[in-house]
Order: C-alpha cells, then structure tokens, then sequence
C-alpha cells in the first residue's frame, strides 16, 4: 500500500508541475512533469502485485482528486467552495468504504 501512496503523491505533483509546462512549450517544467508521471506509473505497476486494481484506481484518483484540489486553492489560487469541500468529503468516504471492504 505505501508504493500506492507514493505512486499517488508522484501523479499528483506531475499535475501540479503541469500548470507551469505552459501547454508543454517550456522545457525544463515539461520535463519534469513526464518524469514525475513515468516514476508514478512504475510504483502503480509495483503496487499492482500488492493491490487490487480497484483499489489502486480508488486510492490514487480519489486522494489525488483531493490532494491536486487543495494544492490549486492553497499555491494557484483557484476556487475551493462548500460545495467542492462536500465533494471532496463523499470521496474520502467513498475511498475509506471501498478500502475498508477489502
């Protein structure tokens, strides 16, 4: 589970890295961005011999859906409403229920 995590955290910091790749016209922040997502996709496929697939996809997109969220209201400024807050909190119990089945 904690390749899971950290295959999670690499995805959600090539979205971040993204927002600076300028639609893939600057090198440097493009770059990084392949390089962070290749890296996340390794650990998924580590993570895969451990993990449901199903839960590899809840776990990632979920937290990661969350986790990018706060990470553009916090650095990009972007609008973090009551509503996106509810949908965020129906994930992670969405998450927390399907992990928790097994």
């Amino acid at each position: 589970m904690i390749y899971l995590l950290i295959a999670t955290l690499f995805n959600v910091g090539a979205f971040a890295a993204m927002k600076f790749t300028e639609g893939f016209s600057k090198l440097g922040p493009s770059i990084l961005t392949i390089a962070l997502y290749f890296i996340g996709v390794v650990l998924f496929a580590v993570a895969a011999k451990q993990v449901d697939v199903s839960m590899i996809y809840v776990v990632s997109f979920g937290l990661g859906t969350m986790l990018i969220s706060i990470i553009g209201w916090t650095f990009f400024g972007e609008n973090l409403n009551p509503n996106k807050i509810v949908a965020m909190g129906l994930i992670l119990g969405g998450a927390i229920s399907l992990t928790s089945m097994g």
